[in-house]
């Protein structure tokens, strides 16, 4: 705490001057999502003796804590949401869930609290007998910003919120998969094109093209990499990487299955071995013949 109050500027002690508390045009909070209502983040703002002036949220205070998954919201640019959104979102996302239909679930889970909330004022103005509680009406709830969802943008955000956090655990899972003898691989495009960013004219910018991904004999996926296209030096070593890791589960992997067996053979033995028996996968062999039925 003793290091919050000092000022990073000129050193000097800080203090609290005001709360954005709402109660003037420039001390209006910060407005986050979470799963069943939108809340206010009400922050102090610390000023020193020369007038340095941040915000209790401010990205360089949340930084000094030392664990980040303790501080229960992450702040976008202009909004944000809870922890406890995150959560939902990925419970969401493991089930299928797209980010459409959760905007409709969060919106029926905040006006369910809503009416809740109505039916506690209306019972505590019968048992005080208090008829200056305003009840607000069904109408005014749906034009009011209490029944703002959160957008595509903010949902994509707790996703990347909670892949991040549990980074590690998917890895830890990943690596302990085991590869066997045989393994498949191949560049998928769909996928890739949902990574990238929104450019301030709203135009979506890819940054990947493709992503590869390596299977074994039970279609577990034991490793993965995001590229730009699909020439095999950038994939080389990540083949590498997964030689020395079946090495190491005792296993050598004898059989690959890809989608373009002659051009890639010679490179494959170069990385697996000569005695890797490289075959084209079953899916591009029944392509090969539908297509050249249609042909004849």
């Amino acid at each position: 705490t003793s290091e919050f109050m000092k000022c990073t500027k000129c050193g000097s002690s800080m203090h609290v001057t005001y709360w954005q508390d709402g109660s003037s045009p420039t001390k209006q909070s910060r407005v986050l999502h979470s799963i069943d209502r939108l809340v206010l983040l009400v922050s102090a703002v610390y000023a020193c003796d020369n007038n340095h002036r941040v915000l209790a949220h401010d990205e360089t205070v949340l930084q000094r804590f030392p664990v980040q998954h303790l501080i229960p919201f992450v702040l976008l640019h202009r909004t944000g949401f809870t922890r406890d959104l995150v959560d939902t979102c990925m419970a969401f996302i493991r089930q299928g869930v797209n980010f459409y239909k959760m905007e409709t679930l969060i919106t029926e889970r905040r006006w369910e609290t809503f009416a809740k909330q109505q039916d506690m004022l209306l019972l505590h103005q019968r048992l005080t007998s208090k008829a200056d509680i305003q009840l607000e009406s069904v109408s005014e709830f749906c034009d009011s910003q209490l029944a703002r969802f959160p957008s595509n943008n903010v949902l994509s955000q707790c996703f990347l919120a909670g892949f991040l956090r549990d980074e590690h655990l998917y890895l830890r899972e990943m690596m302990s998969i085991n590869i066997g003898d045989t393994i498949s691989f191949d560049h998928t495009f769909k996928v890739a094109a949902n990574i990238g960013f929104l450019r301030e004219d709203n135009v979506w910018i890819p940054q990947y093209d493709s992503l590869f991904i390596v299977l074994n004999k039970l279609g577990k996926i034991v490793t993965w990499k995001l590229t730009n296209g699909t020439r095999f030096a950038q994939t080389e070593q990540l083949l590498r990487d997964l030689y020395h890791r079946a090495a190491a589960q005792q296993t050598k992997i004898s059989t690959v299955y890809i989608d373009d067996c002659c051009k890639l053979r010679h490179k494959i033995h170069s990385v697996l071995g000569k005695d890797t028996s490289v075959k084209l996968d079953v899916f591009h062999a029944v392509q090969r013949i539908t297509q050249t039925s249609k042909e004849a």
